[in-house]
């Protein structure tokens, strides 16, 4: 039943399925327009049959009573001629609503298009699974990574090394939202008193280097590089006739 179900003649067409539907619900509207007739027809025919006994039953009273009869009220009842075919509609319904559950049950009685199979049994290629909830912001940069990746320009940055600068942009980007949340974070009492003695230790060596004039002051001295290769220690690993070691 569920093999070439885009054909337009398969009974699992979405458009033969409107149409059954459809069929369905005008059929039931036209079974119920006679239904209404049906009752309409019985109402009318019930009256006139209730007048029609009413007028014999005072016929039969006048005889009985001009005869010197016993009146015989459930005479009619007797002999079965009184009019008993009253339907009770609501029992009727949940006869057939019974009839309908126990044909199903069995197999024997089957719609063309079962409202709970399409509602609630659908087969695993037609249900849509759980999707999230993406805004307008996700949209555009959803829609910014795909035209990105087809750029041809990109594969000509990942070739040439634009990669790398990017991770290093990355990272550095990375570095400074992490320095955000930390000047986001409170500080506590320790890390405020050490900022405090770093900050004077400064002030008090600025103002040194202001009252002796040498700016180098406090800072780390620098080792001087040997111009001449042969005075060099790695030189003389290879020169062993001239080393001095």
């Amino acid at each position: 039943m569920n093999i070439l179900h885009h054909k337009s003649w398969h009974v699992r067409n979405k458009d033969n399925i409107k149409k059954v539907r459809r069929d369905e619900a005008k059929a039931a509207e036209e079974e119920k327009e006679r239904q209404k007739k049906i009752a309409i027809a019985e109402s009318e025919a019930r009256i006139n049959f209730l007048r029609s006994s009413k007028n014999e039953n005072k016929s039969v009273a006048l005889e009985d009573f001009t005869s010197h009869d016993h009146v015989n009220l459930f005479e009619q009842e007797e002999k079965g001629t009184k009019y008993n075919q009253d339907k009770n509609e609501e029992v009727e319904q949940d006869k057939k609503k019974e009839q309908e559950a126990y044909e199903k049950k069995i197999g024997v009685l089957k719609y063309l298009v079962d409202d709970d199979l399409d509602l609630k049994n659908q087969p695993w290629y037609k249900t849509i699974g759980p999707r999230e909830i993406v805004n307008a912001e996700d949209d555009v940069e959803i829609d910014v990574k795909i035209k990105r990746s087809l750029d041809p320009l990109k594969t000509i940055e990942d070739l040439t090394g634009g990669s790398e600068r990017k991770k290093h942009k990355k990272k550095h980007k990375k570095e400074k939202h992490k320095e955000k949340d930390d000047k986001k974070r409170p500080k506590s009492i320790e890390e405020l008193r050490a900022e405090r003695l770093k900050r004077e230790g400064e002030e008090r060596l600025k103002a040194q280097r202001l009252i002796s004039g040498n700016q180098n002051l406090g800072k780390p001295a620098e080792q001087k590089i040997e111009a001449d290769d042969r005075k060099r220690r790695y030189n003389n690993q290879f020169n062993p006739d001239i080393s001095k070691f």
